[in-house]
């Protein structure tokens, strides 16, 4: 299940991948506790994750960085494919000019440089033994290309989140950057790319050169009032419809250790509050009983209504008195690329031994959103209630993004079971079914409607007519 960031996966079609060959020593009980630790070390969870090969073979762009760079895997793993792709190698260039402007916010640029280069060179070991175990590279390349991708990546967060401070050393043409600044904001291909699975760097590098920044940072500034989490979440809250109150869920003392900011993404996308139907400790290995769920166009035959939740995250979805509330989902030229790698590093961070914990939200969403829209008229629907914001260019490309995401894939765990059975069920109702075959008979129009309840007055009338002729009779 988890593919861990190693030289033992598989090289995802890159012809100039260099695959680790073994060599098979004699084996005794040492090799084995060694060849265990090591899985074991794996299975922890610190290790960079690589996408799962059945998944990266449904969709290799989706996972490929097209126009930035993040970590050692694609530099020193592929050189080629970095030399083959013009905007990853203009990018290297742009990255150090944001690491320029990072430094140049403090009082002292050179004291800053050298404070965030030990705070990387102190944690060094630490990433060549848990998180870059089986990547053949020197401490001091790795420490060069996570000092580098760390400060560019605190520098889009800060200038995106429009922290401001007084610049006291700048060394560069301010009208010149901020023309390239707004050039890069405006790619979708910076946001796409730096949530790829395979395109990250371990956050709590990024919270160790935060502190020396906002330690060293020139005044006055607004620095104090944002928490990392906070400033690199808001990048990605237009990809969610996000409010503000959702992506200030964490602060600096209460978010949990994050991964890499792909954690950090799925973690504040996750449902804010669980299912209470939902079983609290989920068996291993047992695969999700089979949900029968119609489409968008047959719920809407069978009398279900759709609406657009208000102010929730993507996965809160919630079924009452026969209407189905499901949170907007904007659908753009990153919404494939990021749901797909939410999805892959889902499957690959989970953790067996760990049941109760280790939930497929968002292969869930989209296992149900692949059965909610499957045709055009079921997008017509999901557009009309404000359910899906589709920004692409072709239909056919929205309603088919969710399938293409889910194929080859066994879902173990459907978080979204109990709703769709309650839904099912409230089609399947003797009630349900008679009150809508009324609607679609005798009360299609309001000249119909009119007609029914006279006829209803009318005979009610005459029933009471009729009661009190026999009360009177009876008396006499």
């Amino acid at each position: 299940m988890a593919a861990s960031w190693s030289g033992t996966g598989s090289d995802h079609g890159y012809d100039q991948v260099e695959e680790r060959s073994y060599e098979y020593d004699p084996i005794n009980i040492d090799s084995l506790r060694e060849t265990a630790a090591a899985l074991a070390k794996r299975a922890t969870g610190w290790t960079m994750f690589r996408v799962p090969q059945l998944m990266f073979k449904v969709n290799p762009l989706a996972y490929t960085p097209q126009f930035v760079s993040i970590g050692p895997f694609h530099r020193h793993r592929e050189p080629s494919f970095m030399h083959r792709n013009a905007d990853l190698q203009a990018m290297e260039g742009h990255k150090q000019v944001f690491m320029l402007r990072l430094l140049e916010r403090t009082r002292a640029p050179n004291t800053t440089f050298q404070e965030c280069k030990n705070a990387v060179d102190q944690v060094i070991e630490v990433l060549v033994d848990d998180h870059y175990t089986e990547m053949d590279i020197s401490s001091e390349l790795l420490s060069s290309i996570i000092l580098v991708d760390a400060c560019f990546l605190l520098e889009v967060f800060l200038k995106h989140s429009g922290i401001t401070n007084n610049r006291m050393n700048c060394s560069v043409d301010e009208v010149m950057l901020d023309i390239e600044y707004r050039n890069i904001f405006a790619s979708s291909g910076l946001r796409r790319d730096l949530a790829l699975l395979e395109n990250q760097i371990p956050f709590f590098v990024l919270e160790r050169l935060f502190i020396v920044i906002r330690h060293n940072i020139a005044m006055p500034t607004n620095i104090e009032g944002f928490s990392l989490p906070e400033i690199a979440f808001a990048l990605f809250k237009s990809d969610f419809n996000c409010h503000q109150e959702f992506f200030r869920r964490g602060t600096a003392n209460e978010h949990p250790h994050y991964r890499h900011l792909l954690d950090l993404i799925s973690n504040y996308a996750h449902p804010t509050s669980r299912h209470p139907d939902l079983p609290p400790h989920p068996p291993m290995f047992q695969l999700s009983p089979i949900v029968h769920m119609r489409n968008a166009k047959k719920l809407s035959e069978a009398g279900i209504r759709f609406e657009k939740a208000g102010k929730s995250m993507l996965l809160d979805m919630e079924f009452c008195n026969g209407v189905f509330r499901i949170p907007p989902l904007v659908i753009n030229e990153c919404t494939e690329s990021l749901l797909s790698n939410l999805m892959a590093f889902e499957h690959s961070s989970c953790n067996p031994e760990d049941a109760a914990n280790s939930h497929e939200y968002f292969a869930s969403y989209l296992f149900l959103m692949e059965r909610l829209v499957s045709h055009k008229e079921d997008l017509d629907i999901m557009e009309s209630k404000g359910i899906i914001i589709n920004q692409m260019g072709g239909r056919e490309d929205a309603y088919k993004i969710f399938y293409n995401i889910s194929q080859n894939f066994v879902l173990k765990n459907f978080y979204f079971a109990e709703l769709c059975s309650r839904i099912e069920a409230q089609c399947e109702s003797r009630k349900h079914r008679y009150l809508l075959e009324l609607r679609k008979k005798h009360l299609k129009n309001p000249w119909t409607t009119l007609s029914v309840v006279g006829g209803t007055i009318l005979l009610i009338f005459t029933a009471i007519q009729t009661i009190y002729t026999v009360l009177s009779y009876s008396q006499r």
